[in-house]
């Protein structure tokens, strides 16, 4: 194991991940490192970074989580839209092609922060899917770059599993991508790709087999390849009865036909042990059998290294059950005396989080599978034993369907010698795709070396030096903001004045960056580091020093945009976002050259970047309620009239009026019905009943000139198109349902109707109710699983300890759909109904 560290390729492959943001392929033969490889990339990270997989078991294995999981993506063919950037302040909305349901804030944070984005099992991958990825990555983190500026570390052997295209998807497909392979992705054409390749062989020792392989591996099939592989054929080698030796067939059918056979024929009483599954863990990744049976004398396999001191098993490793009973199993080896008492292993099923406390990349465990460590193992397929290494095997390849398949089955044996063929292997069991040949031959003209990784670290220093002085999103912030602010003036004529200053003049010095980046673009490149062209150094210096001496430390000549009174919900609605989103931008950018004024160093300034978004993230924005003085005398007369009018009407207070609408009343102390309804958590009916009385106290407080009051109407409820008129009961919701029929997303018709994303939910509850949208359209099939699931397990939960009990990862708008759809398919109990 230790050998990795010493290994040419690896550590230009380490090198390559942390000193450049260049996107890897690292492939190499079976047995050659490359998952001891990525498990010591994630035990000492060099960036903030991600591991997905195609698979949930493969996931498992590689302690990360899907692709399709981690990026939302839905399952089959993709055909990536083209897809226009958002404005940073807004929600980024993907077509439904794209996203099985909106992302959440936290997960949207944590793709903006990511750097390193690794996937295993890489052979396996679509085109379509990296294409996908590419596209939510460029959405979500507003970059145009291949992947959004992220660097793909891919992990695996094109020589091995090919990704599965069902016929009905590659006939789409075809339509775009020459073959299925992740290769042929749009994306990592653009990307330019360099591909690493491991040499060394850890997994088989014999020189004459590990060529034997290599032609395989290549294509190669000569008569003199196919002679010394058919050399261990035997007849009826798939039911040797020779402790040790597994069987790997083509299809799961197969191997489960041999082991329970071979199960049956043993005399005694069988066991069966019963997974434990708590939180999210989806069937498709259970490492083994939920339900397992054993007897003595069943042959079986550890799929779990031993964590213990003694490490006296790993995955693959087979044995022979010795004894158990309902509390254990024991297992001997073969030439082995010690029997090992086997314990419950737990498998943890993660998804990534921001840490609260780091705003760091972090893992969380969201379900768990706790089951002993084993399988039967007299046979398994190809497909479930990549990866593992035997010491005997028996081929049942007669079968094989897909490219690279027999090469997976002959590698998994540490000797040729171990290896027992059911029936001969004929030259088309050896195929290999052509496209893969032709990228190998491609690949291999120009092979990575240290000239190529000094040329990468000065692209990438360069790439970093640019966005160190790109003022582009303080540009975009700063001028939408302006907009904003003329369209919708501030009523303090102070801060509308300065507001304006601060906005014109970070204008301005994006204007001046600008031309300096064009400027930065004329220096020599020759240069291995910036820092050896001492008067690009000193362009540096005093470029960070001048837009720091604008910018002021920390931005603090920024800092004025969040501390602006606003005085309406309108006001809040319109300005909070661009003007947060100006201080954060303007506030990053100050710690970043606060980083480089001194020396530039890209370490250094990913180091400071990566602290900046994190403390920009808890900058505040300007709220309504920050005008009000909680001690001041409208708020205490506000206080009153509530507490009098809640004794009058045997209203709890909270209830006729909440405390933070009490305080936005006594911050914009409206003087007219029109001003009260414009107060966040002011309705009509409140309105109707009670304006005149608070409007007639606001304006005692609001000054000279507002004392002659006389009560008014509300004013005319008006369309948006200026109609009075309102629509019938049961219309809007009926328009919604017909835009989500049409494929629309909610964000999509909340924006072009209108309306908050509430109102929408309710919506859907009412068409989920009368039948006539199913709950399909709007929720994936695995969550309304798991959330009906929570209905029978636990009937008489209230909405909020539901959502609690499911750790706040279902919305509240989720669980009353699933709620409404379970009672009008009469599956919802009496104490859910309540």
């Amino acid at each position: 194991m230790a050998d990795v560290y010493v290994n040419q390729e690896a550590q230009l492959a380490r090198e390559f991940i942390a000193n450049t943001d260049s996107c890897l392929f690292l492939t190499g033969r079976a047995g050659t490192g490359k998952t001891t490889f990525l498990r010591e990339l994630v035990r000492h990270a060099p960036k903030q970074m991600a591991v997905l997989a195609p698979t949930g078991v493969a996931a498992i294995n590689a302690g990360g989580v899907t692709i399709h999981s981690f990026f939302q993506l839905p399952f089959g063919p993709i055909v990536v839209p083209a897809l226009e950037p958002r404005d940073p302040w807004m929600q980024v909305e993907l077509p439904p092609s794209l996203s099985t349901r909106p992302f959440r804030r936290d997960k949207l944070q944590l793709i903006r922060r990511l750097e390193l984005l690794v996937i295993d099992e890489i052979s396996m991958v679509r085109a379509d899917v990296m294409d996908a990825i590419d596209a939510v990555l460029r959405t979500v983190r507003r970059n145009q770059l291949p992947f959004g500026g992220v660097q793909l570390l891919m992990i695996g052997d094109m020589h091995q599993l090919p990704p599965v295209a069902k016929e009905g998807e590659w006939t789409l497909l075809r339509n775009y991508y020459a073959s299925p392979y992740f290769f042929e992705s749009q994306a990592l054409r653009r990307a330019d790709f360099i591909r690493i390749e491991l040499r060394h062989v850890y997994r088989q020792r014999d020189a004459h087999f590990i060529e034997l392989l290599d032609k395989v591996r290549i294509n190669s099939r000569t008569p003199d390849l196919l002679s010394a592989l058919n050399q261990r054929y035997q007849p009826g080698a798939e039911m040797l009865d020779e402790e040790g030796r597994i069987v790997l067939t083509t299809h799961n059918r197969q191997a489960q036909r041999i082991n329970e056979a071979r199960l049956n024929a043993l005399p005694g009483e069988s066991y069966t042990y019963t997974a434990k599954i708590s939180g999210e863990f989806p069937e498709s990744s259970f490492p083994t059998d939920q339900t397992l049976e054993l007897k003595v004398g069943a042959q079986v396999m550890f799929i779990k290294n031993d964590p213990g001191i003694l490490k006296r098993y790993y995955n693959g490793k087979i044995g022979i059950v010795d004894a158990l009973d309902e509390e254990g199993i024991s297992v001997r080896f073969a030439e082995e005396e010690e029997t090992v008492e086997v314990e419950l292993s737990e498998w943890e099923n993660l998804r990534y989080e921001m840490n609260a406390e780091s705003r760091a990349i972090a893992q969380e465990s969201i379900g768990t599978f706790t089951q002993y460590p084993l399988r039967l193992a007299w046979a398994i397929t190809i497909h479930k034993s990549q990866g593992l290494t035997f010491d005997r095997v028996t081929i049942e390849g007669a079968e094989a369907f897909a490219s690279g398949q027999m090469y997976v089955a002959l590698s998994r044996c540490r000797t040729l010698e171990g290896i027992m063929l059911s029936s001969p292997i004929g030259g088309n069991a050896l195929v290999m795709d052509t496209a893969i040949l032709q990228l190998a031959r491609t690949l291999d003209q120009t092979p990575p070396n240290q000239q190529m990784l000094q040329e990468a670290e000065r692209r990438y220093a360069r790439r970093v030096l640019a966005q160190l002085f790109d003022f582009s999103e303080i540009a975009h912030t700063a001028q939408e903001a302006q907009h904003r602010t003329q369209a919708l003036p501030l009523a303090d004529p102070n801060e509308r004045e300065a507001t304006a200053k601060i906005l014109e003049e970070l204008i301005r010095l994006a204007k001046i960056y600008a031309r300096f980046g064009v400027e930065l673009a004329d220096y020599p490149t020759t240069a291995h580091s910036v820092n050896e062209l001492p008067a690009l150094t000193e362009r540096i210096g005093k470029a960070c020093a001048y837009a720091l001496a604008h910018l002021g430390e920390q931005a603090s000549f920024v800092a004025p945009l969040c501390e602006i009174t606003l005085q309406t919900r309108s006001a809040e609605e319109e300005l909070s976002g661009p003007l947060i989103a100006t201080y954060r931008a303007a506030y990053v950018k100050a710690l970043e050259l606060a980083s480089c004024a001194a020396r530039f160093d890209v370490q250094q300034y990913l180091l400071a970047r990566g602290r900046a978004l994190v403390e920009a993230d808890r900058l505040r924005a300007p709220s309504i309620e920050s005008s009000v003085d909680k001690g001041s005398e409208s708020l205490k007369a506000l206080a009153a009239w509530r507490h009098f009018t809640a004794e009058q009407t045997h209203t709890p207070a909270h209830t006729l009026l909440k405390q933070q609408t009490l305080v936005l009343l006594a911050a914009t102390l409206p003087v007219t019905m029109d001003e009260l309804l414009h107060v966040k958590g002011i309705g009509r009916a409140f309105a109707s009943r009670y304006g005149n009385e608070i409007i007639d106290l606001c304006r005692q407080y609001k000054g000279e000139g507002y004392m002659d009051f006389e009560p008014r109407p509300l004013p005319e409820r008006k369309s948006k198109r200026g109609k009075s008129k309102q629509p019938a009961r049961g219309e809007s919701q009926a328009e919604t349902v017909n835009l989500l029929l049409q494929g629309l997303s909610l964000e999509d018709i909340a924006e072009r109707r209108g309306l908050k994303l509430n109102t929408l939910v309710g919506h859907v509850v009412w068409g989920i109710a009368n039948g006539s949208l199913d709950i399909g359209v709007v929720m994936p099939h695995e969550r309304i699983v798991t959330i009906m699931k929570s209905y029978a397990d636990a009937p008489d939960l209230t909405l909020n300890e539901r959502y609690n009990a499911l750790k706040g990862d279902y919305y509240y708008g989720e669980l009353r759909w699933v709620r409404e759809w379970m009672k009008r398919e009469g599956k919802l109990t009496q104490e859910a109904e309540k």
